[in-house]
Protein backbone atom coordinates (compact mmCIF):
# COMPACT_ATOMS: atom_id res chain seq x y z
CA UNK A 1 0.00 0.00 0.00
CA UNK A 2 1.00 3.28 -1.20
CA UNK A 3 0.66 5.57 1.73
CA UNK A 4 0.72 9.43 1.44
CA UNK A 5 1.82 12.09 3.62
CA UNK A 6 -1.68 12.41 4.36
CA UNK A 7 -2.87 8.90 4.45
CA UNK A 8 0.09 8.25 7.17
CA UNK A 9 -1.38 10.87 8.84
CA UNK A 10 -4.64 9.59 9.00
CA UNK A 11 -3.67 6.12 10.00
CA UNK A 12 -2.07 7.45 12.67
CA UNK A 13 -4.98 9.45 13.94
CA UNK A 14 -7.24 6.68 13.50
CA UNK A 15 -4.68 4.45 15.35
CA UNK A 16 -3.96 7.10 18.38
CA UNK A 17 -8.18 7.18 18.30
CA UNK A 18 -7.91 3.20 19.24
CA UNK A 19 -5.75 3.77 21.76
CA UNK A 20 -7.78 6.14 23.76
CA UNK A 21 -11.24 4.13 23.46
CA UNK A 22 -13.36 4.65 26.83
CA UNK A 23 -13.71 1.61 29.26
CA UNK A 24 -16.35 -0.54 27.90
CA UNK A 25 -19.32 -1.41 30.37
CA UNK A 26 -17.11 -3.76 32.24
CA UNK A 27 -14.75 -0.91 33.09
CA UNK A 28 -12.35 -2.24 31.45
CA UNK A 29 -9.70 -0.52 29.11
CA UNK A 30 -8.87 -2.46 26.34
CA UNK A 31 -5.85 -2.12 23.89
CA UNK A 32 -7.32 -1.42 20.27
CA UNK A 33 -5.49 -1.46 16.72
CA UNK A 34 -6.99 0.24 13.47
CA UNK A 35 -7.54 -2.13 11.09
CA UNK A 36 -9.33 -1.09 7.43
CA UNK A 37 -10.51 2.00 9.52
CA UNK A 38 -11.82 0.25 12.29
CA UNK A 39 -10.94 -0.79 15.78
CA UNK A 40 -10.44 -4.06 17.12
CA UNK A 41 -9.50 -5.81 19.81
CA UNK A 42 -5.55 -6.75 19.38
CA UNK A 43 -6.05 -10.27 20.53
CA UNK A 44 -8.73 -10.91 17.87
CA UNK A 45 -6.27 -10.09 15.32
CA UNK A 46 -2.83 -11.31 14.44
CA UNK A 47 -1.27 -8.19 15.70
CA UNK A 48 -0.58 -9.67 19.00
CA UNK A 49 2.88 -11.34 19.59
CA UNK A 50 1.61 -13.83 21.61
CA UNK A 51 3.15 -17.91 21.06
CA UNK A 52 1.38 -20.31 18.78
CA UNK A 53 0.87 -22.57 21.71
CA UNK A 54 -0.50 -19.86 23.51
CA UNK A 55 -3.60 -17.53 24.47
CA UNK A 56 -3.79 -13.80 24.45
CA UNK A 57 -6.13 -11.57 26.66
CA UNK A 58 -5.79 -7.78 27.34
CA UNK A 59 -5.03 -6.55 31.05
CA UNK A 60 -6.28 -4.26 32.55
CA UNK A 61 -4.09 -1.94 31.90
CA UNK A 62 -4.85 -2.29 28.11
CA UNK A 63 -1.86 -4.02 27.12
CA UNK A 64 -1.53 -7.61 25.84
CA UNK A 65 -1.52 -10.27 27.96
CA UNK A 66 -0.36 -13.92 26.61
CA UNK A 67 -0.28 -17.37 28.95
CA UNK A 68 1.09 -20.68 27.77
CA UNK A 69 -1.52 -23.47 27.03
CA UNK A 70 -1.60 -26.71 28.95
CA UNK A 71 1.04 -28.68 28.43
CA UNK A 72 3.41 -25.93 27.63
CA UNK A 73 5.36 -24.12 29.91
CA UNK A 74 6.94 -20.30 28.76
CA UNK A 75 6.44 -17.01 29.25
CA UNK A 76 3.29 -16.76 26.71
CA UNK A 77 5.79 -15.38 23.79
CA UNK A 78 7.87 -18.65 23.57
CA UNK A 79 6.03 -22.19 25.18
CA UNK A 80 7.92 -25.13 24.78
CA UNK A 81 6.41 -28.64 25.79
CA UNK A 82 6.12 -29.40 29.46
CA UNK A 83 3.28 -32.75 29.09
CA UNK A 84 4.18 -35.24 26.21
CA UNK A 85 0.11 -37.01 27.16
CA UNK A 86 -1.48 -34.12 25.46
CA UNK A 87 -0.08 -35.50 22.17
CA UNK A 88 -1.04 -39.40 22.72
CA UNK A 89 -4.51 -40.91 22.75
CA UNK A 90 -4.79 -43.31 24.98
CA UNK A 91 -7.85 -45.49 25.03
CA UNK A 92 -10.92 -44.00 27.26
CA UNK A 93 -10.15 -46.38 30.38
CA UNK A 94 -6.12 -46.03 30.14
CA UNK A 95 -4.08 -43.64 31.79
CA UNK A 96 -0.89 -41.80 29.89
CA UNK A 97 2.61 -41.01 31.70
CA UNK A 98 5.70 -39.98 30.05
CA UNK A 99 9.46 -40.24 31.54
CA UNK A 100 11.72 -37.69 31.75
CA UNK A 101 13.12 -37.96 27.85
CA UNK A 102 9.48 -37.01 27.41
CA UNK A 103 8.68 -41.05 26.32
CA UNK A 104 5.05 -41.74 26.84
CA UNK A 105 3.15 -44.67 27.57
CA UNK A 106 -0.78 -45.78 28.34
CA UNK A 107 -1.78 -47.91 30.88
CA UNK A 108 -5.27 -49.57 31.17
CA UNK A 109 -7.09 -48.86 34.19
CA UNK A 110 -7.83 -51.68 37.42
CA UNK A 111 -9.75 -54.24 35.86
CA UNK A 112 -8.99 -54.02 32.21
CA UNK A 113 -6.31 -55.65 30.49
CA UNK A 114 -4.52 -54.38 27.12
CA UNK A 115 -1.79 -52.03 25.53
CA UNK A 116 -3.85 -48.66 26.57
CA UNK A 117 -4.43 -47.82 23.58
CA UNK A 118 -7.08 -50.94 23.05
CA UNK A 119 -8.51 -51.79 26.82
CA UNK A 120 -10.82 -54.80 27.80
CA UNK A 121 -12.51 -55.87 30.38
CA UNK A 122 -11.11 -58.38 32.78
CA UNK A 123 -14.77 -59.14 33.57
CA UNK A 124 -17.25 -58.76 31.31
CA UNK A 125 -20.16 -59.74 33.62
CA UNK A 126 -18.97 -56.74 36.12
CA UNK A 127 -21.51 -54.69 36.11
CA UNK A 128 -24.24 -56.19 34.32
CA UNK A 129 -27.70 -56.75 35.69
CA UNK A 130 -28.84 -59.63 35.84
CA UNK A 131 -32.53 -60.78 37.62
CA UNK A 132 -32.35 -62.39 41.40
CA UNK A 133 -32.77 -66.08 39.26
CA UNK A 134 -30.54 -65.59 36.82
CA UNK A 135 -26.27 -65.57 36.38
CA UNK A 136 -23.68 -63.63 34.35
CA UNK A 137 -21.73 -65.85 31.62
CA UNK A 138 -18.77 -63.83 30.72
CA UNK A 139 -17.56 -63.51 26.68
CA UNK A 140 -13.78 -62.54 27.37
CA UNK A 141 -13.77 -62.74 23.54
CA UNK A 142 -16.38 -60.06 22.53
CA UNK A 143 -16.02 -58.50 25.99
CA UNK A 144 -19.87 -59.19 27.02
CA UNK A 145 -21.55 -60.32 29.55
CA UNK A 146 -24.39 -62.44 28.99
CA UNK A 147 -27.50 -63.03 31.66
CA UNK A 148 -28.74 -66.50 31.75
CA UNK A 149 -32.21 -67.77 34.23
CA UNK A 150 -31.91 -70.00 36.60
CA UNK A 151 -33.23 -73.60 36.06
CA UNK A 152 -36.17 -73.70 36.69
CA UNK A 153 -37.05 -69.92 35.36
CA UNK A 154 -37.48 -69.03 32.08
CA UNK A 155 -36.50 -65.78 30.02
CA UNK A 156 -34.32 -63.34 28.76
CA UNK A 157 -31.88 -63.38 32.19
CA UNK A 158 -32.95 -59.65 33.07
CA UNK A 159 -36.55 -60.89 33.71
CA UNK A 160 -36.77 -64.61 34.74
CA UNK A 161 -40.15 -66.15 35.60
CA UNK A 162 -40.72 -69.68 37.23
CA UNK A 163 -41.99 -72.49 34.18
CA UNK A 164 -45.48 -73.20 35.27
CA UNK A 165 -45.08 -76.99 36.72
CA UNK A 166 -48.78 -76.02 39.09
CA UNK A 167 -50.46 -76.27 35.35
CA UNK A 168 -51.50 -79.62 35.91
CA UNK A 169 -51.81 -79.36 39.89
CA UNK A 170 -55.20 -78.80 40.58
CA UNK A 171 -55.28 -76.95 44.36
CA UNK A 172 -58.62 -75.49 46.42
CA UNK A 173 -59.63 -72.41 45.28
CA UNK A 174 -58.85 -71.36 48.20
CA UNK A 175 -55.46 -72.54 48.01
CA UNK A 176 -52.19 -71.79 45.52
CA UNK A 177 -49.24 -74.12 43.84
CA UNK A 178 -46.64 -72.98 45.63
CA UNK A 179 -43.10 -74.77 43.80
CA UNK A 180 -40.49 -75.75 45.76
CA UNK A 181 -36.84 -74.26 46.10
CA UNK A 182 -35.78 -76.22 42.57
CA UNK A 183 -38.94 -75.47 40.84
CA UNK A 184 -39.43 -79.03 40.43
CA UNK A 185 -42.82 -80.15 42.37
CA UNK A 186 -45.97 -77.79 43.03
CA UNK A 187 -47.14 -78.27 46.26
CA UNK A 188 -50.87 -76.87 47.26
CA UNK A 189 -50.91 -74.57 50.10
CA UNK A 190 -54.10 -73.52 51.95
CA UNK A 191 -54.65 -68.69 51.83
CA UNK A 192 -54.38 -67.00 54.78
CA UNK A 193 -57.51 -67.62 56.93
CA UNK A 194 -57.85 -71.31 55.64
CA UNK A 195 -56.62 -74.49 56.83
CA UNK A 196 -56.09 -77.69 55.25
CA UNK A 197 -53.83 -79.78 52.97
CA UNK A 198 -54.76 -77.45 49.92
CA UNK A 199 -56.88 -79.95 48.45
CA UNK A 200 -59.19 -79.38 51.03
CA UNK A 201 -59.16 -75.82 52.66
CA UNK A 202 -61.62 -75.13 55.14
CA UNK A 203 -62.32 -71.18 56.44
CA UNK A 204 -61.08 -70.16 60.01
CA UNK A 205 -62.92 -67.96 62.13
CA UNK A 206 -60.55 -64.57 62.46
CA UNK A 207 -62.92 -64.13 65.59
CA UNK A 208 -61.77 -66.72 67.30
CA UNK A 209 -58.64 -65.37 68.87
CA UNK A 210 -60.68 -62.09 70.25
CA UNK A 211 -58.91 -59.99 68.60
CA UNK A 212 -61.23 -57.15 69.07
CA UNK A 213 -61.54 -55.28 72.80
CA UNK A 214 -64.69 -56.86 75.20
CA UNK A 215 -66.70 -53.63 74.73
CA UNK A 216 -66.82 -54.24 70.87
CA UNK A 217 -68.19 -57.10 68.12
CA UNK A 218 -65.86 -58.82 66.29
CA UNK A 219 -66.99 -59.41 62.16
CA UNK A 220 -64.64 -61.02 59.59
CA UNK A 221 -64.16 -59.52 56.47
CA UNK A 222 -65.82 -60.97 53.02
CA UNK A 223 -62.41 -62.87 52.56
CA UNK A 224 -62.20 -64.22 55.94
CA UNK A 225 -58.41 -62.84 56.41
CA UNK A 226 -59.39 -59.63 58.17
CA UNK A 227 -61.82 -58.41 60.96
CA UNK A 228 -63.68 -55.44 61.99
CA UNK A 229 -63.78 -54.07 65.64
CA UNK A 230 -67.58 -51.85 66.48
CA UNK A 231 -67.48 -50.56 69.84
CA UNK A 232 -70.90 -51.44 71.74
CA UNK A 233 -73.66 -48.96 72.06
CA UNK A 234 -72.41 -46.31 75.04
CA UNK A 235 -68.81 -46.91 74.32
CA UNK A 236 -66.65 -45.05 72.02
CA UNK A 237 -63.32 -46.07 70.48
CA UNK A 238 -61.87 -48.10 67.72
CA UNK A 239 -62.92 -51.81 68.41
CA UNK A 240 -59.72 -52.41 70.09
CA UNK A 241 -59.78 -49.65 72.74
CA UNK A 242 -63.40 -49.19 73.81
CA UNK A 243 -63.65 -46.36 76.55
CA UNK A 244 -67.26 -45.92 78.77
CA UNK A 245 -68.64 -42.87 77.18
CA UNK A 246 -70.68 -42.16 80.67
CA UNK A 247 -66.72 -41.95 82.26
CA UNK A 248 -65.52 -39.49 79.80
CA UNK A 249 -68.31 -36.82 80.21
CA UNK A 250 -69.66 -35.18 84.10
CA UNK A 251 -73.40 -34.72 84.06
CA UNK A 252 -75.16 -32.15 86.27
CA UNK A 253 -76.21 -33.59 89.82
CA UNK A 254 -79.30 -33.84 89.34
CA UNK A 255 -79.03 -35.84 85.70
CA UNK A 256 -77.88 -38.95 84.69
CA UNK A 257 -75.87 -40.44 81.81
CA UNK A 258 -77.52 -42.74 79.55
CA UNK A 259 -75.49 -45.94 78.74
CA UNK A 260 -76.76 -46.69 75.40
CA UNK A 261 -76.26 -43.06 74.07
CA UNK A 262 -73.35 -41.86 76.52
CA UNK A 263 -75.50 -38.49 76.66
CA UNK A 264 -76.57 -36.85 80.12
CA UNK A 265 -80.50 -36.37 80.77
CA UNK A 266 -81.97 -34.27 83.65
CA UNK A 267 -83.89 -36.54 86.54
CA UNK A 268 -87.57 -36.26 86.68
CA UNK A 269 -88.80 -33.05 88.09
CA UNK A 270 -86.09 -31.11 85.89
CA UNK A 271 -85.46 -29.56 83.06
CA UNK A 272 -81.84 -29.06 80.50
CA UNK A 273 -79.83 -30.50 78.44
CA UNK A 274 -77.85 -32.28 81.57
CA UNK A 275 -75.55 -30.54 82.03
CA UNK A 276 -77.65 -27.97 83.54
CA UNK A 277 -80.58 -28.75 85.10
CA UNK A 278 -83.24 -26.75 87.12
CA UNK A 279 -86.21 -27.77 88.96
CA UNK A 280 -89.73 -27.78 86.95
CA UNK A 281 -92.18 -25.71 88.46
CA UNK A 282 -96.02 -27.15 89.26
CA UNK A 283 -97.77 -25.59 86.13
CA UNK A 284 -99.94 -23.92 88.74
CA UNK A 285 -97.73 -21.99 90.75
CA UNK A 286 -97.80 -18.96 88.12
CA UNK A 287 -101.51 -18.65 89.62
CA UNK A 288 -101.93 -15.96 92.34
CA UNK A 289 -102.53 -17.72 96.06
CA UNK A 290 -106.46 -16.42 95.89
CA UNK A 291 -106.96 -17.25 92.23
CA UNK A 292 -108.04 -20.71 91.22
CA UNK A 293 -106.07 -23.31 88.33
CA UNK A 294 -107.71 -25.29 85.63
CA UNK A 295 -105.71 -27.09 83.01
CA UNK A 296 -107.65 -28.29 80.28
CA UNK A 297 -104.75 -30.42 78.37
CA UNK A 298 -101.08 -32.02 79.71
CA UNK A 299 -99.89 -29.33 77.07
CA UNK A 300 -102.17 -26.87 77.63
CA UNK A 301 -100.92 -23.95 79.83
CA UNK A 302 -102.91 -23.44 83.38
CA UNK A 303 -105.94 -21.15 83.13
CA UNK A 304 -105.59 -18.62 86.67
CA UNK A 305 -108.99 -16.93 87.75
CA UNK A 306 -109.39 -14.58 90.78
CA UNK A 307 -111.42 -15.84 93.51
CA UNK A 308 -114.83 -14.00 94.17
CA UNK A 309 -113.75 -11.20 96.23
CA UNK A 310 -110.91 -10.40 93.97
CA UNK A 311 -109.94 -8.99 90.38
CA UNK A 312 -107.27 -9.27 88.21
CA UNK A 313 -105.55 -11.67 85.39
CA UNK A 314 -105.52 -14.62 87.53
CA UNK A 315 -101.45 -14.26 88.64
CA UNK A 316 -102.17 -11.02 90.46
CA UNK A 317 -105.31 -10.87 92.21
CA UNK A 318 -106.30 -7.63 94.57
CA UNK A 319 -108.95 -7.51 96.82
CA UNK A 320 -112.35 -6.08 96.25
CA UNK A 321 -113.95 -3.95 99.25
CA UNK A 322 -117.36 -4.42 100.42
CA UNK A 323 -117.07 -8.10 99.73
CA UNK A 324 -117.72 -10.61 101.73
CA UNK A 325 -115.74 -13.79 102.42
CA UNK A 326 -116.12 -16.79 102.84
CA UNK A 327 -119.24 -16.35 100.48
CA UNK A 328 -122.45 -16.20 102.25
CA UNK A 329 -125.12 -19.20 102.69
CA UNK A 330 -127.85 -19.81 100.90
CA UNK A 331 -130.77 -17.02 101.76
CA UNK A 332 -128.28 -14.37 103.41
CA UNK A 333 -126.83 -11.85 101.84
CA UNK A 334 -123.40 -9.57 102.13
CA UNK A 335 -123.90 -5.92 104.14
CA UNK A 336 -121.23 -3.67 103.28
CA UNK A 337 -119.61 -1.79 106.14
CA UNK A 338 -119.13 1.78 105.65
CA UNK A 339 -115.55 1.85 106.38
CA UNK A 340 -115.25 -0.29 103.35
CA UNK A 341 -112.94 -3.42 103.47
CA UNK A 342 -114.69 -6.57 103.77
CA UNK A 343 -118.82 -6.84 103.88
CA UNK A 344 -120.36 -9.18 106.75
CA UNK A 345 -123.32 -12.06 105.83
CA UNK A 346 -127.01 -11.67 107.41
CA UNK A 347 -129.67 -14.16 106.94
CA UNK A 348 -132.72 -12.89 105.10
CA UNK A 349 -135.62 -11.92 106.65
CA UNK A 350 -137.64 -14.24 108.18
CA UNK A 351 -134.40 -16.80 107.90
CA UNK A 352 -132.37 -17.82 110.97
CA UNK A 353 -128.70 -19.21 111.06
CA UNK A 354 -125.13 -18.98 110.20
CA UNK A 355 -125.40 -16.87 107.30
CA UNK A 356 -121.74 -18.26 106.39
CA UNK A 357 -123.27 -21.80 106.63
CA UNK A 358 -126.80 -22.07 106.55
CA UNK A 359 -130.05 -19.69 106.87
CA UNK A 360 -133.42 -21.48 108.54
CA UNK A 361 -136.86 -20.13 107.37
CA UNK A 362 -139.10 -20.08 110.85
CA UNK A 363 -142.39 -17.96 109.34
CA UNK A 364 -144.79 -21.08 108.87
CA UNK A 365 -143.80 -22.54 112.32
CA UNK A 366 -146.87 -22.08 114.27
CA UNK A 367 -145.49 -23.60 117.18
CA UNK A 368 -145.18 -21.61 120.49
CA UNK A 369 -142.20 -22.57 122.44
CA UNK A 370 -143.38 -20.44 125.60
CA UNK A 371 -139.69 -18.95 125.92
CA UNK A 372 -137.92 -15.79 125.70
CA UNK A 373 -135.24 -15.67 122.69
CA UNK A 374 -136.34 -19.06 121.95
CA UNK A 375 -138.11 -18.96 117.99
CA UNK A 376 -139.91 -22.05 116.52
CA UNK A 377 -138.14 -23.34 113.15
CA UNK A 378 -139.81 -25.27 110.83
CA UNK A 379 -138.56 -28.48 109.77
CA UNK A 380 -136.88 -27.86 105.96
CA UNK A 381 -134.62 -30.52 106.19
CA UNK A 382 -135.18 -31.86 109.31
CA UNK A 383 -137.44 -34.10 110.91
CA UNK A 384 -140.52 -32.28 112.49
CA UNK A 385 -140.15 -28.77 114.11
CA UNK A 386 -138.03 -27.85 116.27
CA UNK A 387 -137.41 -24.57 118.54
CA UNK A 388 -134.17 -22.88 118.51
CA UNK A 389 -132.51 -20.00 120.84
CA UNK A 390 -130.95 -17.72 118.64
CA UNK A 391 -128.31 -15.01 120.21
CA UNK A 392 -127.57 -11.86 117.85
CA UNK A 393 -123.72 -11.60 118.05
CA UNK A 394 -122.51 -8.09 116.96
CA UNK A 395 -124.56 -8.01 114.18
CA UNK A 396 -122.16 -10.39 112.05
CA UNK A 397 -123.40 -14.07 113.12
CA UNK A 398 -126.38 -15.47 114.09
CA UNK A 399 -125.77 -18.70 115.93
CA UNK A 400 -128.89 -21.32 116.31
CA UNK A 401 -128.09 -23.95 118.88
CA UNK A 402 -130.73 -26.54 118.75
CA UNK A 403 -133.34 -27.36 121.67
CA UNK A 404 -135.65 -30.25 122.38
CA UNK A 405 -137.46 -30.84 119.37
CA UNK A 406 -140.89 -30.70 119.48
CA UNK A 407 -143.35 -33.24 117.19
Amino acid sequence: MDFTAASLQYFLAKTIHCLIQEPKETGVKYSFVCVFDFCTDICSTNYHSCAANASCSVRSDGTENCTCDTGYSGNGYSCDLSDPCILVTCHHNATCSFDAQGNTSCTCAEGYTGNGFHCAILDPCQGVQCHSNATCISDIWNQTGTCRCAEGFTGNGTDCVLLDICRDTRCHSNASCVPDHQNQIGTCVCEVGFSGNGIECFALDPCASSPCHRNASCTATADNQNVLCACHKGFTGNGYNCDDRCKLISCNVNAACVPDTGMCVCNTGYTGNGFSCDPVMPPCSECHANATCSIAGSTDPPTCTCQSGFTGDGRNCSFIDNTCLPDCAANASCIPLPAGGSGTCRCVEGYLGNPYVTCISHESCDQSCGEVGVVCIDGEGIMGTSCVSVVVQNLHDQVRQPMAAHV
